[in-house]
């Protein structure tokens, strides 16, 4: 095995041969996808994003990270992006998510500002339901699940809980 100082370790290209079109069967904003293959055949999914405000999406968390997997014109999925969000949920859904909420980025995001932009929390946030975990981490932010249009749209279409009372939250 060879040392994580290894630089080759430190950067992983996709070849984009391994981009393929998915029909998005329960799409309602979209109904095709060009999706990363490994993503799509791998054995358990474990979605880790870094908890930040995103001036598109208002919060990056793990609906917004499956994004990482898609090929082709990214940009069209802007327009209606949380259905999009939602739509490719029902396609790519994790065993596990884990936000990553150790510092959070309140604003400027994806990229940041600045250090004043960010708020230390110490905090990990993981659920096997992707909703739930996002609904949760948007508390982080002192906004509530519903001000987050894809986790609304993913709880709409029966992917997961967003009522923080329905939940059993262990904090430790």
């Amino acid at each position: 095995m060879k040392s994580i100082k290894d630089k080759r370790l430190a950067y992983y290209h996709p070849d984009d041969r391994k981009f393929i079109p998915v029909n998005i069967e329960r799409g309602k904003a979209v109904n095709r996808l060009e999706i990363y293959r490994d993503a799509l055949e791998a054995d358990t999914y474990i979605n880790v994003p870094v908890a930040k405000h995103h001036s598109l999406s208002r919060l990056t968390l793990g609906l917004k990270n499956s994004m990482g997997v898609l090929g082709g014109n990214r940009g069209s999925m802007h327009h209606n992006l949380g259905q999009k969000l939602a739509d490719l949920a029902t396609v790519i859904r994790p065993k596990l998510t884990l936000i990553d909420a150790t510092r959070i980025l309140l604003r400027n995001g994806p990229q940041g500002g600045s250090l004043d932009d960010v708020k230390i929390l110490d905090t990990l946030v993981a659920s096997a339901d992707p909703v739930a975990c996002d609904a949760f981490a948007t508390t982080l932010f002192d906004l509530a699940p519903d001000e987050i249009a894809s986790t609304v749209a993913a709880y709409k279409m029966g992917l997961g809980e967003m009522d923080l009372e329905r939940m059993q939250i262990i904090q430790a």
